[in-house]
This record gives structure tokens, C-alpha cells and sequence, in this order.
């Protein structure tokens, strides 16, 4: 019966409740807006970039994954920090337990600059930081100073009883994602 049980399936729910008590009832919100951006993604390269080799070697996970062409929304001409101003004016808040996006080389461009989600429960039961999907978006610095950003709809990685298949991308839906952002950006 044990050797049919993943061991991602048994963590997924305990890290993402972990993560929702320390980010909502003993951080709050409030830290997890466009002013955080640069901290929380720096944490996450230094974090998820260095352990990224260890965990792959070691499990069935990844942290780190590539952007994929379908979940490219479009160049905006902003800064960094605006557009993270931008999406949290919209609702969006900090990416913490998102997967390290690269593309292309590994240079600076080849690593994100942002990474912001936006969670919506629609009932008056479920808070928001519990919904079962997320937008996740997220962007990378170009030389000339523009941004390109990309998205997908997805399960969301806080809901303990979605995180599983949000740690596998059961169901995530690129083209829906893109279509939300698209009507964000200027």
C-alpha cells in the first residue's frame, strides 16, 4: 500500500499550507506586493537557482523550468518594478512558491525578473490566498530595456488540495493566462 504513495503527493499539501501560515497570518500580504519584488525573486534565484541541481538529482522534482513560446503575452516598454506597481494595482502579488523560469542562454536576460500570481476563490467561504487557480505570470528583462512577459492559468500552489497537480502542471492552460494578462498590460 506505502510504495503506491508519492512522496510529492504527501508534501505538496504540507508545504503549501506551511507556506500560506507564514505568508498570510504571520508575514501578511502586505509584504508580498511590486515594492517585494526585487527581494522575493532575488531570494528565489539564490535559492531555487543553487538547490535546483541537488533536487533534481535527488527526487521527481524540478525548481526551475523553462517559459514555453505559447505562454508569451508580449513585450511591454516598462520597468521592472512598474510592471509589478501595474499587477499589484490589479490584485497580483508575489510568485513565492513559483517554479524558477529561464530562457534562452543562462545570462541575465536567460533568468525571470518578476514573477506575480493572482488567486481569486469567488465564493465568501474560501479566502483568496486558498483559491484552487492562479494566474502566474512572469517576465524577463530584454537589453533594450523592454520586458517580455508570459502567462498561464494553472492550479494554484497555496490550496493544499490543488497543490499536487499545480506541482505537476495538471491542467495548466497557457493560452487562458495569456489572454487575462493581455488585458492588464498597456
Amino acid at each position: 500500500m506505502f510504495d503506491k504513495i508519492q512522496l510529492g503527493a504527501v508534501l505538496a499539501p504540507i508545504v503549501s499550507t506551511a507556506v500560506v501560515k507564514i505568508l498570510y497570518h504571520h508575514l501578511g500580504k502586505e509584504y508580498l506586493g511590486a515594492e517585494e519584488n526585487k527581494i522575493w525573486n532575488q531570494a528565489r534565484k539564490t535559492v531555487l537557482g543553487t538547490l535546483n541541481q541537488y533536487v533534481e538529482n535527488r527526487t521527481q522534482f524540478t525548481l526551475t523550468n523553462r517559459a514555453k513560446s505559447a505562454e508569451f503575452v508580449g513585450s511591454v516598454d516598462m520597468s521592472s518594478s512598474e510592471l509589478a506597481a501595474l499587477l499589484e494595482s490589479k490584485g497580483y502579488l508575489q510568485g513565492i512558491l513559483s517554479g524558477l523560469k529561464l530562457r534562452g542562454s543562462q545570462g541575465s536576460n536567460g533568468i525571470e525578473a518578476g514573477s506575480m500570481v493572482y488567486r481569486e476563490s469567488k465564493s465568501s467561504l474560501i479566502p483568496d490566498a486558498l483559491a484552487f487557480h492562479q494566474v502566474h505570470v512572469f517576465w524577463f528583462e530584454n537589453r533594450d530595456g523592454t520586458l517580455d512577459v508570459y502567462a498561464h492559468y494553472e492550479y494554484s500552489s497555496l490550496n493544499p488540495v490543488v497543490a499536487w497537480k499545480h506541482y505537476r502542471a495538471v491542467g495548466q492552460d497557457p493560452a487562458r493566462g495569456v489572454e487575462r494578462v493581455r488585458e492588464l498590460l498597456p
